[in-house]
């Protein structure tokens, strides 16, 4: 599938508002950086300052190399999905929880304390073109993951070039199973 230039840059434009703030914050680090290494090197001749500069524009540099391309990529895709994707139902194959719980190294009343954090994981499958693909979805309301059984039929939507790229319409799910859409996240 060939998308028009007007489209990817349109996808482009709004992964980028998306990414605003950590972008916009990472680059005044980085002219922080530049300015502190500026006023160390050419204006007080301070070998400190000009370390702390290039260590300020590197660690910057570091976190915006690092977070944002997975992050531009996944507001893109969404905005991909959104207007070249198709609509399907995904049949439930398998149902667990994910066990996060810790106990924490901070101690009230003299017993440490312990976080129980769950993740409900639901797996299923649908076909396309006469292949089979899997993907799963993941709940924070275990009231919503108990009311999905394994077979049921949720609404997904995915790229026709790249069915790997599905996604839950959790706000269909909520309408469906009679939830608030805040449940269904």
């Amino acid at each position: 599938m060939n998308i028009p230039l007007r489209d990817k840059i349109h996808f482009t434009r709004v992964s980028l508002k998306k990414n605003a703030g950590p972008l916009l914050i990472g680059l005044i680090f980085i002219i922080l950086g530049l300015v502190l290494a500026y006023i160390g090197y050419f204006i007080a001749e301070n070998n400190f300052l000009t370390g702390f500069g290039i260590t300020f524009i590197s660690f910057s540099g570091f976190f915006l190399i690092y977070t944002m391309p997975s992050s531009y990529m996944h507001y893109y895709e969404q905005e991909l999905t959104k207007k070249y994707g198709s609509y399907t139902t995904a049949r439930v194959v398998h149902k667990r929880i994910d066990d996060y719980s810790h106990t924490s190294s901070s101690f009230e009343g003299g017993k440490a304390i312990q976080h129980e954090e769950y993740l409900y994981v639901i797996e299923f499958e649908f076909n396309y073109k006469n292949k089979s693909y899997e993907s799963e979805c993941f709940f924070e309301q275990k009231k919503t993951y108990e009311q999905i059984p394994v077979g049921y039929e949720l609404p997904v939507k995915f790229l026709r070039n790249n069915p790997e790229k599905v996604t839950l319409r959790r706000r269909k799910l909520a309408n469906e199973l009679g939830i608030s859409e805040k449940m269904c996240q």
